[in-house]
């Protein structure tokens, strides 16, 4: 009983140990946290090639702050922009002057716009290269494959007819020689021999029906070769050379059928381009061709993989002339050239439209801009930064708040289900630790270079708290229900140890293959999601399955404490089920009716709900998003800088 007692203390203190440390990295979190869609998307998908388009247009939009302020009347803007020139000014900062600028913009925008064309179609020559070098190998080897087909079927047909021409000849030969020895007592295949050499010296065959021939001759050899030509009747004579004839035909099917048959099996295309014909076109064979790459093939390659395939090198300077277009057409479509009008409208350096102006600053730390702002209810600072900033600032006291809620639910239902005080803190108390290491293990992962998307610590909670409840649940009312039995508290715990422990591991094992099956996605953020998921099935087991039952152990009835063994609700629980059972077998269509409106109104609320993952959608109206929104009514077409070299305001 001491050993474990002392064995069920070790235990609890090496968890308490190992979950304080991996706890004390949960507040670090929300540092490694990405909160970018670009930054989890593969390079390869359609998504991230036009962004890393507009990047390169944009260029580094985290040094680059623009500040809408609402100055009302035009005449008015001297006075509000003076504000906020002193505001920047104190942060050793000063706007753009759009009067001097606006050149820089021009000529900047066509020298970016061409660089970044550039840049992508000198990335894309060496795919493109590559592309046409595998597809023509493909092509190649395809028609060396259709022509060894078709010369070796003519091969087939012209050994038959060679074949057939020696057999008749080696008949006519054959029983002219049988006649001119039939008073002789001859061996039959000396006749055979002497008859094979007349014809052969009197016919050239090819090399390929020789050894036919020999095997044809063997086995006419085997069959009569030993009979004596005296006395030889024709039936037996006859019956040898049909049988011969027969057998070496057979033996010529098979090889070629053979042959015939790995050549088919050499690619998996074979049958398909052997189905063109002995001249199959280049167009059918193109296509065929480029079907095997489109899965391996960049988005914007995929429309000239048939242009490429089974054609000469100039198609690839074609394409690659075609695609400069296309990428020329997307850069341009993303972000038009400045119309010169804007210059008409600016006022005191500023962009000024419909009571808004424009201000335009570079800087490192668009936060501090943003902090320095706060007070400022005109003022609207806006860059990529500030907006992610804002969002990782939402999470990181939003997280904690639904932790709060959830707590406070879930001891609430504890106490509603086991109708005691102990029990319930406890295992809120050893979830609410375990849901820390979690978050500690997901900052180690994140640190280790592995991406962590933001909505992963949103996902993990509810997991902890779901199944962590449910297993507890299972735990003490287990030990409560054998106690109320009689029971020892020994006796209790060896029951949940043969009994209840097995039916957690395996449910919390079909759990973890579930929502661990994301580890196989090929997207690296959703894999980390899935190791994410095993790693929290796997501490809630632990804390459930062995740390639980060893505080029990420890703690005894006391866990009970203060109702002890009449801390079960269970009656009063089966007594309201039963009543509500009952209440829907009497009215069945009150209860759809009702069950229907839910439905309904969540139908309701999930359509008004935007499905989607950008930030600016879906955080509340603060200033950045207000910002965002009137620099879209406002300002649509206006470019932003982008390497340009500064011209302050003096």
């Amino acid at each position: 009983m001491v050993n474990g007692r002392m064995l069920n203390v070790f235990i609890i203190a090496v968890w308490i140990v190992v979950i304080l440390l991996l706890a004390s990295h949960a507040n670090l979190v929300f540092k490694i946290l990405v909160y970018s869609d670009n930054k989890v998307l593969p390079r390869w998908t359609s998504a991230s090639v036009v962004s890393s388009i507009v990047s390169s247009y944009l260029g580094n939009q985290t040094s680059l702050v623009v500040i809408p302020v609402y100055v009302g009347d035009v005449n008015n803007s001297q006075y509000v922009l003076e504000g906020v020139d002193q505001v920047l000014r104190s942060l050793n900062l000063s706007y753009y002057d759009l009067n001097k600028v606006y050149d820089v913009i021009i000529n900047r925008y066509n020298d970016v716009t061409n660089e970044t064309v550039r840049d992508y179609v000198g990335n894309y020559t060496a795919i493109v290269n590559n592309i046409y070098i595998n597809e023509s190998l493909l092509c190649s080897e395809l028609y060396n494959i259709s022509s060894e087909y078709y010369n070796t079927y003519s091969n087939y047909t012209s050994t038959i007819s060679e074949f057939s021409s020696f057999y008749s000849s080696f008949l006519r030969v054959f029983f002219l020689k049988l006649s001119a020895s039939s008073g002789y007592d001859y061996p039959t295949s000396r006749v055979i021999n002497e008859t094979t050499s007349t014809v052969l010296a009197n016919n050239d065959y090819s090399s390929w029906l020789m050894t036919q021939i020999g095997y044809f001759i063997t086995v006419l050899n085997g069959s009569i070769g030993s009979l004596s030509t005296y006395g030889l009747n024709v039936t037996t004579i006859n019956g040898a050379l049909s049988s011969s004839y027969g057998l070496t035909l057979a033996r010529i099917n098979s090889t070629y059928m053979a042959m015939l048959r790995n050549i088919t099996m050499s690619n998996p295309l074979a049958v398909q381009v052997i189905a063109l014909g002995r001249n199959p076109p280049r167009s059918l064979v193109a296509k065929l061709v480029a079907y095997q790459f489109i899965n391996s093939t960049p988005l914007l390659i995929k429309p000239y993989l048939t242009q490429l395939a089974c054609s000469n090198r100039s198609q690839v300077n074609q394409v690659m002339a075609e695609l400069n277009s296309s990428l020329r057409f997307i850069v341009l479509s993303a972000f038009s050239r400045p119309p010169y009008s804007y210059a008409n409208n600016v006022t005191n350096g500023s962009l000024y439209s419909d009571g808004y102006s424009l201000v335009v600053v570079n800087s490192t730390n668009d936060v501090r801009i943003y902090d320095a702002f706060s007070n400022y209810d005109y003022v609207y600072p806006f860059s990529t930064g500030i907006v992610l900033n804002q969002l990782s600032r939402m999470i990181e006291s939003d997280v904690p708040v639904i932790d709060e809620v959830s707590s406070i639910l879930v001891l609430t239902m504890l106490l509603f289900v086991l109708g005691t005080l102990v029990a319930p803190l406890v295992i809120l108390l050893i979830l609410v630790l375990t849901y820390g290491a979690v978050l500690g293990v997901i900052y180690l992962i994140g640190v280790s270079g592995l991406t962590v998307y933001y909505l992963t610590v949103y996902m993990v909670s509810p997991i902890v708290f779901g199944i962590g409840v449910d297993y507890s649940l299972l735990i003490v009312g287990r030990y409560l229900e054998e106690r109320r039995r009689g029971s020892t508290v020994p006796q209790a715990l060896n029951i949940i140890t043969r009994m209840t422990v097995p039916t957690v591991l395996t449910s919390g094992g079909v759990v973890a293959a579930g929502l661990g099956s994301f580890v196989a996605s090929n997207y690296q953020y959703i894999q980390v999601i899935g190791l994410s998921f095993i790693v929290t099935v796997a501490l809630v087991i632990l804390t459930t399955t062995v740390v639980l039952p060893s505080l029990v152990s420890i703690m005894g009835d006391g866990i009970l404490w203060p109702m002890g063994l009449r801390s079960s609700t269970r009656e009063l629980s089966t007594r309201l089920i039963v009543r509500l059972t009952r209440f829907s077998i009497k009215r069945p269509w009150l209860v759809l009716s009702i069950a229907l409106v839910f439905t309904a109104l969540s139908v309701a609320l999930l359509l008004q709900t935007p499905l989607t993952s950008n930030p600016i959608i879906l955080m509340p109206n603060i200033k950045p998003i207000q910002a965002y929104k009137i620099l879209l009514s406002h300002f649509p077409n206006y470019p932003k800088l982008h390497r340009v070299n500064p011209v302050h305001r003096n």
